[in-house]
């Protein structure tokens, strides 16, 4: 089911659009007590069933066709980073900063962008690829990206400093995870998620983690990680993230 508007629809959600600030212009969440810092991306999209919120981000699970429901994560993180961006699509309505999308809408975004990531039998584990398809989506709306692809760290400090320099900035990111030796991230293998926050630890540690943990969008729910073990540097860990930049516009003052 693809989802269609009225001229008198698409009058509105123009004018609604205009309730969207220019993404240079977003801020990230970030509080701090007692030497913990939280911090998450201010406009990532939530969505809607029947009045309702059922996501945060999409799922793979809303496909309607079985093998898009099995293979297609890599289309859900891209459709995440899309609707945060802003390009190529509009919200339904806005809450507050927060970016609400019907349901069948997102399905609808979902879709297209399974067309651009469009999985082989071993599903979509090119992280090269992913920034190739999403780069050319983003050119056909019009929109100039800088792209940075980060992997290869030598210890878990590393990446999760990346991770936060990202999210103080306001960009969530890609992450794919191929192999990991952790129990507790073993069904989350050869799969694509976004990440849009982060906790640190402080003195002490944090859910058991001396460094904190990242919070991601998967299967359109929230969900924890925690930073030690999701990057830590050892062989058989395979984990690759990509960050997207929208090129800053220069406003001249009238």
């Amino acid at each position: 089911m693809l989802f269609y508007r009225s001229k008198h629809e698409e009058t509105e959600y123009a004018r609604r659009s205009l309730q969207v600030k220019p993404y240079e212009d977003r801020k990230p969440l970030i509080e701090e007590e007692d030497g913990k810092i939280h911090a998450e991306v201010r406009g990532f999209p939530e969505i809607e069933r029947e009045a309702s919120r059922c996501g945060y981000g999409g799922s793979q699970y809303w496909f309607r066709n079985k093998w898009s429901r099995l293979a297609g994560c890599a289309s859900v993180s891209a459709t995440n980073l899309i609707a945060f961006h802003g390009f190529g699509t509009q919200p339904d309505s806005m809450d507050g900063d927060i970016p609400v999308y019907e349901e069948e809408h997102y399905i609808e975004l979902q879709n297209r962008m399974f067309g651009y990531m469009r999985p082989g039998m071993r599903g979509f584990p090119y992280i090269e690829v992913y920034e190739q398809k999403f780069l050319e989506y983003a050119s056909t709306c019009g929109l100039q990206l800088n792209s940075e692809i980060y992997r290869g760290w030598k210890q878990a400090e590393d990446a999760f400093r990346y991770v936060q320099t990202a999210i103080n900035e306001n960009n969530p990111m890609a992450m794919l995870i191929l192999t990991h030796r952790a129990a507790e991230i073993e069904e989350d293998t050869w799969h694509w998620m976004t990440i849009t926050g982060y906790e640190t630890a402080g003195e002490e540690a944090l859910d058991g983690d001396r460094l904190g943990r990242v919070l991601i969008s998967n299967y359109g729910k929230r969900q924890w990680m925690r930073a030690s073990v999701l990057f830590e540097a050892v062989p058989g860990n395979d984990v690759k993230l990509i960050l997207f930049r929208q090129k800053k516009t220069v406003r001249k003052e009238p």
